[in-house]
């Protein structure tokens, strides 16, 4: 491998272990990562002048021998985290604006009478000329994304077809990144809730007047499909119009189809129901239904959330910071130091 490739692998280590442990020597660095305290003075020192990392004053972290410590400076970027909803009245938009160690600077819902390509370049504009040290863009959309790049089916039927992706990248020079709304959400409820590592999760949403659709997770990744096709669940032969759903009975009788359906072929350990459709009173009838087809000890835990939110943006946000080039999670740190170990 070439020595810069080495070098950015380096820095990348040092950089994923100050964004989980602030305050760390050289000594301490040089240990976690592997590397020769020699080199982890060269890549901090040029980190330092560029303004990524931080040194802190001796003191900052309480006695003991006054060796300089390090953080990493979060504010050095940022990413957008936007997502497009639709109820079956006004689209509306969220964004959140996130420094690059997941902690929020802004974050605000707008609703509008429409919704198209030019509408979401405006508002990343808007941001990009606010926040001049923006990384990366990721949307979340209602529908079918292709490559997380191409709007395919959608809710909003002026964002079909569209590459949305492309456009952004090619206008603003920033990564953007798209993405089916319900992967986010169970992306962003996975490690919210830090599953282990092998665990399988589901979020079924069921909304007013609109398909109901579903995000999967499986050993801690998305699950999407040959085609990007995966978890939508309006396409289940249950004999219902999915988005014209009203009564409480047959509201019921299609979640319960739903989850005997996921169960008997992924057997997740977790089943979140969301959605203007499901009230909590429903769950327990939920679970009875679903316990009259599916073996007890097979169930999986059937939880109800009102508000996906928040789950919603952290699944964003991991993705935003998952297009970044340097990214590198403790998760894979060991992977990383186990090859630069066999390169050098």
């Amino acid at each position: 491998m070439e020595t810069s490739k080495v070098k950015q692998l380096n820095t990348n280590l040092i950089k994923a272990i100050l964004k989980t442990m602030p305050g760390k020597t050289k000594a301490d660095i040089a240990d976690a990562t592997g590397l020769s305290q020699a080199t982890c003075n060269t890549i901090l020192n040029e980190l330092v002048s560029i303004g990524e990392v931080l040194e802190l004053e001796r003191e900052a972290f309480g006695g003991g021998r006054p060796a300089k410590r390090f953080m990493y400076n979060g504010d050095y970027g940022m990413v957008i985290c936007l997502y497009i909803s639709n109820d079956g009245k006004k689209p509306v938009l969220t964004y959140a604006v996130a420094n690059l160690l997941g902690i929020l600077k802004e974050e605000r819902t707008i609703q509008k009478k429409s919704v198209d390509y030019s509408t979401i370049e405006e508002l990343i504009g808007e941001l990009v000329s606010k926040y001049k040290n923006v990384k990366s863009a990721a949307i979340g959309i209602p529908g079918v994304v292709i490559q997380r790049a191409i709007i395919d089916i959608c809710d909003i039927e002026s964002l079909v077809n569209c590459p949305m992706a492309e456009k952004l990248q090619d206008k603003f020079g920033i990564k953007a990144s798209l993405e089916n709304d319900m992967n986010l959400t169970s992306l962003g409820y996975y490690q919210q809730h830090s599953y282990a590592k092998d665990t399988s999760i589901v979020v079924i949403n069921f909304l007013n007047d609109i398909c109901p659709g579903s995000g999967i997770i499986i050993n801690g990744k998305i699950i999407s499909g040959y085609t990007n096709f995966a978890g939508e669940i309006s396409y289940l032969p249950f004999g219902y119009n999915a988005s014209s759903l009203k009564e409480r009975k047959e509201i019921i009788d299609c979640v319960v189809k739903t989850i005997c359906s996921i169960s008997a072929l992924i057997n997740p350990e977790t089943i979140m129901v969301t959605g203007g459709l499901i009230t909590e009173d429903m769950i327990d009838e939920i679970r009875s239904g679903c316990i009259n087809t599916i073996p007890e000890r097979h169930m999986p835990n059937i939880i109800y959330q009102h508000n996906i939110h928040d789950y919603y943006i952290k699944g964003l946000t991991a993705m935003a910071f998952e297009s970044l080039p340097d990214y590198l999670t403790i998760e894979n740190l060991n992977n990383t130091k186990e090859l630069l170990w066999l390169l050098t």
